[in-house]
């Protein structure tokens, strides 16, 4: 008898596990052929771990974020030894921007393992977007302690040196990146900007060239190689930059405003003209800068009332600019013949600015303006 029941138990036994192994073979294909509402359904009726996790993954996979999140904060509490579905919890949080949950959870992860440098990586970054600055950068350094191959702990470090103009350090981190990865955009950057910031342009040159070679070109990165050849006088270099940037990107003002800058170095007016303008007609919403760039090509020109209406609409973009109405107060002097016609302009250049903190650089040449109008 006890041979018989023994028999049957293993029978049914045998039969719920083939059941089961059916079931999980059925969602697993759901799951690969990306049908996930029907894989959850199929999971469902598995009371396993693994079955949970993919059913997590599966509402990962459908944008079901807050499901996904219940289901792992289900399984972290039940199989707290599971290292995998914590990471999976943190990232997660991370990812729906639940930054304070997220570092407790990569907190815990570390607490299991803490010899592993991704967690602290993940903790870093999860404080970076709570603007623990300082702690990010404490996790970094610990992440990039336990792994001196861990790259992205290695530009986080160069970025948070770079940012604080720190360029001893930043270049420093970036070495070492590099020693491991030479192409390496993100350090090559790291190495760019900390020289280009230091306003070492000829050191800063090579990697942005080496960016350029890697086919990164980026109208940011574009624009600073063209600054480095035109601080080396290699101004020829910088008009092809400059204008392979309009080419490819024809609203671009600033780089037509550095195409007018350098053909008014070479006083070619026209030219410069041409490019100031384009600035002018791109640039949006401040116009100023654009506006006074051409407003000098005209006075140079000699052509005094479109320099004054320049300076003037230049003035209207940026009213708080002292130096701009101070050229719209001496070219209404030298254009208009009748001092009635200029004298408002001196009086209100007064008004608005008399109380300024630097005021006095411009108020003796007004007030001499005023006298001569007496005389």
């Amino acid at each position: 008898m006890r041979v018989l029941l023994f028999f049957f138990g293993f029978i049914l036994f045998f039969t719920k596990a083939s059941a089961q192994q059916q079931n999980t073979t059925l969602a697993d294909s759901l799951f690969q052929a990306k049908n996930y509402t029907r894989a959850i359904n199929a999971y469902a009726g598995i009371n396993s771990l693994e079955a949970r996790y993919q059913i997590a993954k599966a509402y990962v996979e459908l944008g079901n974020y807050q499901k996904a999140i219940t289901q792992l904060e289900y399984l972290s509490e039940s199989y707290p030894e599971q290292p995998q579905v914590i990471a999976d919890l943190g990232g997660l949080l991370f990812r729906t921007r639940q930054f304070e949950r997220s570092a407790e959870v990569y907190g815990e992860l570390i607490e299991i393992d803490s010899l592993n440098p991704d967690p602290r990586y993940r903790l870093g970054r999860t404080y970076g977007e709570l603007k623990k600055d300082s702690l990010a950068q404490l996790q970094f350094q610990k992440a990039f302690e336990l792994d001196s191959t861990h790259l992205k702990s290695c530009i986080e470090l160069g970025e948070f040196y770079l940012k604080r103009r720190q360029f001893e350090k930043a270049h420093q981190y970036a070495e070492k990146g590099l020693a491991l990865a030479p192409d390496h955009a993100e350090l090559l950057n790291i190495k760019a900007l900390a020289w280009f910031n230091d306003y070492q342009f000829e050191l800063a040159k090579p990697y942005f060239e080496k960016l350029v070679e890697l086919n990164y070109r980026e109208d940011f990165l574009l624009l600073r190689l063209a600054r480095c050849y035109e601080k080396t006088w290699e101004k020829d270099k910088a008009v092809r930059v400059y204008k392979f940037i309009v080419a490819a990107d024809p609203g671009n003002a600033d780089a037509y405003y550095e195409l007018g800058a350098l053909y008014r170095d070479k006083n070619q007016l026209d030219s410069a003209q041409y490019f100031f303008n384009e600035a002018y007609l791109d640039k949006k919403p401040d116009l100023s800068r654009e506006l006074v760039a051409l407003a000098s090509i005209h006075r140079e020109k000699g052509e005094l009332g479109k320099a004054l209406e320049l300076y003037k609409q230049a003035h209207e973009e940026a009213p708080e600019s002292m130096h701009i109405y101070f050229n719209v107060c001496e070219l209404a002097g030298k254009y208009y013949k009748d001092s009635a016609r200029v004298r408002p302009y001196l009086e209100n250049f007064r008004k608005l600015y008399a109380e300024e903190k630097y005021a006095y650089i411009y108020m003796d040449k007004i007030e001499g303006y005023l006298r001569e109008l007496e005389e």
